[in-house]
């Protein structure tokens, strides 16, 4: 279960309160290089897994939810900070829980773990953007178009996987 892949998802972990602590107090160069050090984690965690065909169920479950809680924790704290609007946390939290829910629920009754799919990476991508954007005055009301972007795509994402869950489940009712 520890290899590199796996080391580089608990560093991603343990940046999040760290990157949440910077942006709190308003220091917002130092929560970006710490926000963008954890995103370059994610990155290199995914290409080592699958270079060296070291996939883990550990990493299929912890990386996405290194990945949330990053996001997740950024955007909540920006919208403190009145640089977002309240609902985007909100929006963002309500598609993370039934995403994770779904999850839980096809791991309980298929023990399945699915992979992200390109959909879920390009959300978190778009997300990315936006959040270095919106972290800096000068470029705020681009970063707001771009969240507002990234929060189009993110429920198009949940519809997808929504899709793929039912399919998923529809078979194993035919098969039981």
């Amino acid at each position: 279960m520890l290899n590199i892949p796996n080391i580089l998802t608990l560093i991603r972990l343990m940046l999040v309160p760290l990157c949440a602590m910077y942006l709190y107090k308003e220091q917002f160069l130092a929560a970006l290089i710490i926000y963008v050090v954890a995103s370059l984690t994610d990155i290199a965690d995914g290409y080592i897994a699958r270079r060296f065909d070291i996939v883990t169920n550990f990493g299929k479950v912890v990386d996405p939810l290194a990945d949330k809680l990053l996001s997740l924790s950024t955007i909540t704290i920006l919208s403190y900070r009145g640089r977002i609007h309240i609902l985007v946390p909100i929006l963002i939290f309500v598609k993370e829980l039934l995403i994770g829910l779904g999850g839980l629920l096809l791991y309980k009754k298929k023990h399945l773990v699915k992979s992200a799919k390109w959909y879920g990476k390009a959300t978190t991508v778009l997300l990315f953007v936006s959040i270095v954007l919106v972290m800096f005055k000068a470029t705020l009301f681009v970063g707001r178009v771009f969240m507002v972007v990234a929060l189009g795509f993110a429920y198009f994402a949940l519809f997808m996987y929504l899709r793929q869950f039912v399919g998923i489940m529809t078979r194993e009712k035919g098969t039981s």
